[in-house]
């Protein structure tokens, strides 16, 4: 099984994670920017819990029914992985995705849990989706609650009051 992602410090997070959960080697291929695990009862462990790929993945239902800390650090490390923080034009957190239901499940976890609303919006070319969260409000609220542990994607977020902002709403 693999894990990808190009920011160094977010591989260390989920490489410590890993070997701290379940006490095994995690590799690494530079060349994909992939961490890798290859013991049997990690991957069947990892898998049992929801359904992989772009289309199929789901939000555990443990993660659903877990307390507001576990949502968050869901929702966190999901967004380190699939959101981007846009701030060209105007200020935008944009989940994307090629699976509506999954981000569905992001939705009612940012709204229901945490207060926060937001924007599915899709399909669009090649049968992406995306999640947005596009007001000045919300933004400054799911730093404060959720925030990225991604370090570009946080200091985008963090100059949020340092800029001109256009308003939108959700």
């Amino acid at each position: 099984m693999e894990f990808y992602n190009t920011n160094k410090q977010v591989q260390e997070i989920i490489r410590k994670t890993l070997q701290q959960v379940y006490e095994c080697k995690v590799g690494y291929s530079p060349r994909k920017y992939a961490l890798t695990v290859k013991r049997a009862r990690v991957v069947k462990d990892l898998l049992s819990h929801s359904d992989v790929g772009c289309y199929s993945w789901r939000v555990p239902r443990e993660i659903l029914n877990a307390s507001v800390d576990i949502q968050r650090a869901y929702i966190q490390a999901f967004g380190d992985a699939e959101a981007t923080v846009e701030n060209h034009n105007r200020y935008r957190i944009r989940f994307n995705s090629n699976n509506s239901i999954g981000l569905n499940q992001i939705q009612h976890m940012l709204r229901t849990t945490l207060g926060i609303p937001s924007k599915l919006r899709g399909p669009y070319a090649r049968g992406k989706y995306y999640l947005e969260i596009s007001s000045k409000k919300w933004l400054l609220l799911f730093r404060e609650k959720i925030g990225f542990a991604h370090p570009e994607k946080a200091d985008k977020l963090a100059k949020l009051n340092e800029v001109p902002f256009k308003f939108s709403h959700p």
